[in-house]
């Protein structure tokens, strides 16, 4: 049995475009048989970085811009996440690689191609670190749709939960069917909480007061449940294009209020997740109490979850809801997880998740010397 303990930054700039989230991340693994074990891992520091109003702008208008000015965008993003990278580890030099996910812009695995910005040689160079950043082509390559990465955290960071919920940008759903993750995404979450709040002039709809005032109304709930129907049996990835276009028009053309259309989709985000629970419990019949933890942006709504415990606890199914750090920060630590499994060529994405053919070996690597 060989053992390894490694400090990897993880950096990930998120759907909703909240800014760039840090994760410096220990980690001690033993691999056996080529099989890895986390022994413990724990997150040394993390935090935010919002982006500069300018950068935040041509980040939204990415998908439109020239290849040219994409790939300037590209090189400046990287420049600058470099720069914070470097002024977030000043106190902190342990750590050995960073392992960044970037900024997704193009997502469109049926045709075998991604696309996420912030060069890594621009982040290394900048940083004085080795960097491993494109970690989602190995992926796409092998047929897989590159994506959700999720339940790699899910599986080997945090043990004994039944499901695994991310409420990011996207809303993510994992379900371990013995010890082996499957998992799809489900729709949209806070993009289209945060679209709708922005037109109040607020960056987000605070633990869902909004929500709580508003009124629900039925037959736009039923348009958007149909917008994105789930089907167990197929490799379900969604991007930020996707949400975009699929979801923002039937918001933008509304005539209800906004706190009603808040209140709408709130619910909407709640009910895709017990009708996906439900049908998975009807395909995959659960002997034993369950709990489901729920991580990311969406988990601090307390109205959102409120309606989530409420309306999973039907199915024998406990919401979970663990330490802020986690909530805000495991898909930062799931970057440093997927670095260190890439530097030991251990695969770093799931198979059983993303439907590749075998199990790759994700992520570009750039070395420094200064």
């Amino acid at each position: 049995m060989e053992m390894y303990k490694h400090h990897i930054l993880g950096a990930i700039s998120g759907s909703s475009l909240d800014g760039l989230d840090l994760a410096s991340t220990y980690f001690e693994m033993s691999v056996e048989n080529e099989k890895p074990t986390i022994n413990h891992w724990e997150i040394t520091k993390a935090g935010t970085v919002p982006f500069p109003d300018e950068i935040y702008k041509r980040l939204k208008n990415a998908p439109h811009i020239s290849a040219k000015e994409l790939c300037l965008l590209d090189a400046e993003l990287g420049q600058w996440m470099g720069d914070q990278i470097k002024q977030f580890l000043v106190d902190s030099r342990s750590v050995e690689y960073v392992c960044s996910h970037g900024h997704t812009v193009f997502h469109d695995p049926e045709k075998g191609m991604t696309c996420q910005i912030g060069h890594g040689a621009h982040i290394a160079a900048r940083s004085g670190i080795p960097v491993i950043d494109d970690v989602r082509y190995a992926d796409i390559a092998a047929g897989g749709v590159g994506a959700p990465f999720a339940p790699l955290a899910d599986k080997f960071l945090l043990h004994g939960y039944q499901f695994y919920l991310n409420l990011g940008g996207i809303t993510n759903l994992t379900h371990m069917l013995n010890e082996e993750a499957i998992a799809w995404d489900l729709g949209g979450c806070n993009q289209l909480l945060n679209h709708l709040a922005q037109k109040l002039n607020l960056a987000f709809d605070r633990n869902g007061e909004i929500a709580r005032k508003g009124q629900v109304h039925e037959n736009l709930l039923t348009h958007l449940l149909d917008l994105f129907p789930i089907y167990l049996d197929e490799a379900i990835a969604m991007d930020n294009q996707q949400v975009v276009q699929l979801y923002f028009p039937v918001l933008d053309q509304s005539k209800l209020s906004i706190q009603d259309l808040i209140a709408t989709s709130t619910k909407y985000i709640v009910i895709q997740i017990e009708k996906t629970i439900e049908r998975i419990l009807q395909k995959y019949p659960a002997q034993k109490s369950m709990k489901l933890i729920a991580t990311g942006g969406g988990a601090l709504n307390g109205f959102m979850m409120e309606l989530l415990s409420e309306r999973i606890a039907q199915f024998g199914v406990e919401l979970v809801i663990p330490e802020n750090q986690i909530i805000e920060f495991k898909e930062a630590a799931l970057l440093a997880l997927m670095g260190l499994f890439r530097i030991h060529d251990i695969p770093n994405s799931l198979p059983s998740v993303t439907n590749a053919r075998f199990p790759p070996i994700g992520g570009a690597l750039h070395q420094v010397r200064l």
